[in-house]
Parts: structure tokens; C-alpha cells; sequence
């Protein structure tokens, strides 16, 4: 029974081969699994993120979990490299603790770097979907966005609370008042006025390019033009890569 199920999630009501009927295409060829020493591993700048989220990386260091971790995506060169596609966060945190020697990874033999900084970009733009889940139920932290370190409370500002003008400001920019505290509130202000004063992309337009991908240390007038073209774009960011670096067409 299980077998005639998925002949016919295979073949279209006429009997055919959906793969022919629709030209439906396959790219790479299946990975093998193995368990890599993390000192083995090595990142390209080339295509990876500029930024490391220092955040994300104490959390998975202090609170390892190995279904969470789930594979590395690696590519083997063909120098016998092993270089991380997607996962470095992961190889970063490893690297902090000594109970982890080896890490599992899904490898795939890749011939050029532009081939894997297009992998790269593949893997993250699948994850736009999971992303939006994420981001409609539960509030985006606002010092990821723009990569900021919150500031500890002073003894002096041990139970101050915001006014309603730096509440409505707060507000108006998308975050919400009542998930940061009065040092966190100041400090994300002084961070929104610096980027007007410099011009620079605000916080809404921020949470999008962080979203897709891009950096958030750009003029407004850049995030601008960028997020019109993903509007264009149908919300898809398109790989495009020039001397091994990826982005936006």
C-alpha cells in the first residue's frame, strides 16, 4: 500500500513521470555524512557573513544542544579542504568547549568558491519562510538588528522606567518598550538618533535587510533602494556573484 502511494505522489494522473513531464531540474549530488574534527574546519570570508553575532555564539556555547546543532553543511575542495558552507556559528561555539572534539557534517565536493557562495546563499534564502514564522511570533531583538552589546543597568537606573515620549519613539520604530529596560531603551535611542544624524538606514528598514541577508550599517537611501528591488524581486534575493562575493541582482 505504501508503495502504490507514492508511485502515485511520483506520477501525474496519466501515469507519467512527473520529473520528465514537468522538467523538473536537480542540482549537486547527495552529500555524505561525516564526523569532522572542528579543528578541520575552516571558514571563507569570502561568502560568509562579515558579521558574527558574538550573542548567538556564548548562547550555543553555554547551552550545547546536539538535535539543535543537527548537520554543518561543508564543502571539500579540491585542495582535501573542509570548508563550512553553513554552520559556522555552530564550528565557532564548538570551538569554545572541550567536550566537543568533532562536529557532524553533510559534505558535498565542490569544484569552485563561487559554487559554494551560491550554496550559501541557496541554504539562507530557504530559510526566509522560517524566518517570517519567527519574526510574527515573537519579537525580533532589536540589539541583533543593530548589532548591539546591551548596555548593564547603572546603580542609578536600577528601576527607572521609560518616559512616554521615549516609549512612543521606541514605538513608532518598531520596537516594543516593554522587552527592554530603561538602560536598553536609552541606549536604543541614542542608536536611532545616531542614525538619522548620519543618515543612515532606520531601524524598520534594518529588521528587513537583516532579514534577507544584508548589512545594516547602510544609508537609508541604500536600504531603500535595496528593499525596492526585493519588492520587485517578488521578496526573493537573487544570488549573483562577482569574484566570489555574493549579491543582490
Amino acid at each position: 500500500m505504501k508503495m502504490e502511494i507514492r508511485l502515485n505522489d511520483e506520477q501525474t494522473a496519466q501515469g507519467l513521470d512527473k520529473v520528465s513531464r514537468y522538467n523538473w531540474t536537480m542540482r549537486n549530488v547527495p552529500g555524505q555524512f561525516l564526523m569532522i574534527p572542528k579543528t578541520d574546519l575552516e571558514v571563507d570570508a569570502a561568502y560568509q557573513r562579515n558579521r558574527i553575532n558574538q550573542r548567538r555564539v556564548d548562547a550555543l556555547t553555554r547551552t550545547w544542544d546536539w538535535i539543535a546543532c543537527g548537520c554543518l553543511v561543508v564543502a571539500l575542495r579540491d585542495d582535501n579542504k573542509w570548508f563550512v558552507v553553513d554552520g559556522q556559528h555552530r564550528k565557532l561555539a564548538a570551538d569554545q568547549r572541550s567536550d566537543i572534539q568533532e562536529l557532524p557534517c553533510l559534505v558535498f565536493e565542490t569544484g569552485t568558491r563561487r559554487e559554494e557562495a551560491v550554496s550559501f546563499l541557496a541554504i539562507n534564502q530557504g530559510r526566509v519562510g522560517v524566518a517570517t514564522a519567527r519574526f510574527t511570533t515573537q519579537s525580533v531583538d532589536p540589539f541583533d538588528v543593530l548589532h548591539l552589546e546591551p548596555t548593564q543597568a547603572r546603580g542609578w537606573d536600577q528601576g527607572k522606567l521609560l518616559s512616554e515620549k521615549q516609549r512612543s519613539l521606541l514605538t513608532k520604530q518598531g520596537i516594543n518598550p516593554d522587552q527592554v529596560s530603561f538602560t536598553q531603551g536609552k541606549q536604543l535611542i541614542a542608536e536611532i538618533f545616531r542614525r538619522w544624524d548620519g543618515k543612515l538606514c532606520s531601524f524598520k528598514q534594518a529588521k528587513v535587510l537583516r532579514k534577507y541577508g544584508f548589512g545594516t550599517d547602510v544609508s537609508f537611501a541604500d536600504a531603500s533602494a535595496t528593499i525596492d528591488q526585493l519588492a520587485r524581486n517578488g521578496w526573493r534575493r537573487t544570488p549573483v556573484v562577482a569574484d566570489g562575493n555574493p549579491a543582490l541582482n
